[in-house]
């Protein structure tokens, strides 16, 4: 038996986000900025802002940041 539903169904699918993208809403913006300065200094194996994988949230991760901004 065939569906007889004329209405297809959807699917979202997300690629890719921007490296800082930090609450995933694809976009960098001031709220990945505020979680970024939560963890700012801070040492551990679980950051989300330790965007070079380091342990580690510093400048360099900070440089990574920056070059997303907006995007």
């Amino acid at each position: 038996r065939q569906d007889q539903n004329p209405i297809p169904p959807t699917v979202d699918v997300k690629v890719a986000n921007y490296l800082g993208d930090l609450d995933d809403d694809g976009i960098v913006n001031v709220n990945d900025f505020d979680l970024f300065t939560q963890q700012w200094l801070r040492e551990s194996s679980l950051l989300t802002a330790d965007l070079n994988v380091d342990g580690c949230v510093d400048f360099v991760d900070f440089a990574m940041f920056s070059k997303n901004w907006l995007r």
